[in-house]
């Protein structure tokens, strides 16, 4: 069971981050987003619930956009319901970063970060906690056509937070990402078909294949089939995805199952600039 719940847990945020493509530009004159409100429930052996049931009792992320598109403030709720983080972002007229607050329930963790530098193919932000101390520098650097290639985070003593850098094939696709995960350097080698719909990669550590998944995506780019094999405990589970899509292209209920059985279901409701 433990080995499982760690599969899961490996697979819910794999999902979470793959499948959260927002199509701003679907139409031929597309509204932009403005709100979107978003609920998560873990199905498994529970009582089934309808969009309108776990649109009311679950919610777990409620995101606010300015109308050039970008992210202004983020709500993040536990299951319990309660506000677990709040993050709000401030632009400039061009729509450039200028500063961020992350406001958590443990007041002890709230921070701000500054943009120090805002060029093309390079940022700098620095990060303070509550008191305006320094905690944290982080930069983060962009190849010619935009994709973002290193990112470094460091804490004034020097103590890596965050370590990653990116490398991309002819296709503008990535082709390897390297982080630090703990103490060690995991490796990610991807490949793709000449569809680009399917997509492998194995994770590496100290050279060796330690997890290999095969991720299949849909017309909208959003992943609708995942096989995971961990070759540490000798385990492969495979992942099924639906979606329902509104007009513009942006899901609205996405239903993931495992193994066969029915596991999660989100539910969004999108608001749209008029």
């Amino acid at each position: 069971m433990k080995n499982f719940n760690l599969f899961f847990l490996f697979l819910f945020f794999g999902v979470l981050i793959s499948c959260s493509k927002i199509n701003f530009g679907a139409d031929a004159k597309p509204p932009k987003i403005k709100k979107i409100t978003e609920a998560m429930y873990i199905q498994g052996n529970r009582e089934e619930l309808n969009r309108e049931n776990i649109l009311k009792a679950h919610i777990s992320l409620i995101e606010f956009y300015n109308p050039m598109g970008s992210l202004t403030e983020s709500q993040k709720f536990g299951i319990d319901g309660k506000l677990t983080k709040k993050s709000i972002f401030q632009f400039d007229g061009n729509n450039n970063f200028i500063k961020g607050f992350d406001f958590w329930d443990n007041n002890a963790q709230d921070e701000y970060w500054i943009n120090r530098e805002h060029k093309k193919n390079r940022i700098e932000n620095h990060y303070f906690n509550s008191k305006d101390h320094l905690i944290a520098i982080e930069l983060i650097s962009y190849d010619s056509k935009g994709n973002k290639i290193k990112q470094f985070k460091k804490t004034p003593n020097g103590d890596t937070l965050i370590w990653n850098q990116i490398s991309y094939n002819s296709k503008n696709q990535i082709s390897k990402l390297k982080r630090l995960k703990g103490n060690k350097i995991e490796t990610r080698n991807y490949q793709y078909d000449k569809s680009g719909l399917k997509y492998e990669f194995n994770v590496e550590e100290n050279g060796k294949v330690i997890i290999k998944t095969e991720n299949e995506l849909d017309e909208h780019q959003n992943i609708i089939y995942i096989k995971t094999t961990n070759y540490n405990i000798g385990e492969t589970h495979e992942t099924r995805i639906q979606y329902i899509y509104d007009n513009h292209g942006n899901w609205i209920t996405k239903k993931s199952s495992t193994n066969g059985k029915l596991k999660m279901i989100w539910e969004r409701e999108i608001e749209y600039f008029q």
